[in-house]
């Protein structure tokens, strides 16, 4: 019998899209100009993605496999948000490109998870562990890039402005500082953002943390180095929605008992390493972020550290409550929504869907999500005896978590999300499928 996890064309160019995807490769500055200031359409991938899993299970309909009920309460949430936020663009956006444009932007992550979660290749949890070994290896690799660039900071501030097909395209790097704490450059990959790169890192450095309890000898310390690299470059991102991301991810792991009490003190070691040392410009933005929330006097650690607090996302965020009860059923449209409220609004995603959607769309969006979270609970404290599954799923699960703590102040939809999501949701419906195998067999 032949091997869903043979190399293969379709199979290189399935793993291809994934990583273009995960690590959003399409806006990586290094690859604009090798192809000569032409920027890869981000649909692309996605639809190489969709056209693999309709051509396999659609003109193969044999190979569909069995999901219980449970995944369609899953998938049914996800059309909701779809069906409304739909209705919503269609009634809102008067221009065709605007139009054009917010389909995109509802229907992409959406093709990313229903071709992932149907495909077949990952039917099996094999080939899931498969395609996140190869996205840590991959993240691994532009991480050395990343830090390989960022000892000659200058250098990045030289990097030339793009004439691309797009438009002009420049490096999205900046500096944060306050006081005598700072970093000149924050780490990412030249032409994404730091909010964006070190998201995505985190799940890998879960998916890190699994393969080196799994692996013997060599492998396991190479897999333990790559945590303390991808941990590393993922807290230089001075990005508070991947560390509050790492931290979420690491609870939801503690809480499930994944650690030995040897690992713990590791961890908590490393933690208290990294605060005492690089991350302490990080956890400076932490504080005078939560200030915001809270009477903190946070004047000893700057004098000028009042004036940060006034971060328009965190003061305009009850107008944008406001907002929301003043247009609840369809929103105001994404158009009317950026024009009306600007940058100030624009870093919370529950709020932008719920705003700009309106409040159904925003609560099957994020029931989608809360569902898919819960379920992954369930089958994982289920699979007591399959500790293969049960780890698998558990480093999917802090991945899930982490996303969605990143949402909370994500500035979109980011489709390294919806991969994320496509493979967990992969891995609960083989769990399902397998339970429904048993039943089956037992019946029988």
């Amino acid at each position: 019998m032949r091997k869903i996890s043979r190399i293969s064309a379709p199979n290189i160019l399935v793993t291809s899209a994934i990583i273009m995807i995960y690590l959003a490769v399409y806006w990586h500055y290094w690859l604009i100009k090798l192809l000569g200031s032409y920027v890869i359409n981000t649909v692309l991938p996605i639809m190489i993605l969709f056209f693999a899993f309709y051509f396999r299970e659609c003109v193969f309909p044999e190979l569909t496999g069995r999901s219980k009920k449970t995944i369609f309460y899953l998938l049914t949430s996800l059309a909701l948000y779809v069906f409304f936020a739909s209705i919503s663009t269609v009634i809102h956006e008067e221009r065709f490109d605007n139009t054009k444009r917010y389909f995109i932007y509802i229907y992409s992550p959406v093709l990313i998870f229903v071709s992932l979660f149907w495909m077949h290749a990952f039917r099996k949890n094999e080939n899931i562990k498969t395609i996140l070994r190869t996205l840590c290896l991959v993240g691994l690799i532009f991480s050395i890039y990343v830090a390989y660039i960022h000892l000659d900071p200058d250098a990045i501030d030289n990097l030339p402005i793009l004439e691309t097909n797009r438009g002009d395209f420049m490096d999205l790097t900046s500096g944060y500082g306050v006081g005598k704490y700072g970093v000149h450059r924050r780490y990412t990959i030249p032409g994404i953002s730091p909010i964006e790169y070190g998201p995505f890192i985190v799940p890998l450095i879960f998916v890190s943390i699994y393969f080196a309890k799994n692996s013997a000898d060599k492998m396991r310390y190479f897999y333990f180095c790559t945590v303390l690299f991808l941990s590393f470059c993922a807290l230089m991102t001075v990005s508070r929605g991947a560390f509050l991301g790492l931290i979420a991810g690491i609870v939801y792991l503690l809480w499930n008992k994944w650690f030995s009490f040897k690992e713990k003190l590791i961890l908590f070691s490393l933690g208290a390493i990294a605060v005492s040392s690089f991350a302490t410009i990080l956890i400076i933005r932490l504080i005078i972020t939560f200030a915001f929330f809270s009477p903190m006097d946070v004047s000893f650690i700057d004098p000028t550290a009042p004036q940060l607090v006034s971060d328009p996302r965190y003061v305009d965020y009850g107008e944008t409550f406001s907002q929301i009860t003043q247009h609840p059923f369809l929103g105001m449209g994404m158009t009317n929504f950026k024009t009306l409220m600007g940058y100030g609004k624009q870093h919370s995603n529950y709020l932008i869907v719920s705003l700009g959607f309106g409040v159904p769309a925003g609560f099957f969006y994020i029931l989608f999500i809360t569902l898919l979270f819960i379920m992954i609970q369930k089958r994982v404290k289920k699979l007591g005896s399959n500790k293969s599954a049960r780890e698998l799923g558990l480093v999917l699960g802090a991945g899930v978590v982490s996303f969605m703590v990143h949402l909370l102040g994500a500035p979109t939809d980011l489709h390294y999300i919806w991969v994320w999501f496509g493979l967990a949701g992969a891995w609960l419906r083989n769990c399902e499928n397998e339970q429904l195998g048993k039943r089956v067999t037992q019946i029988g």
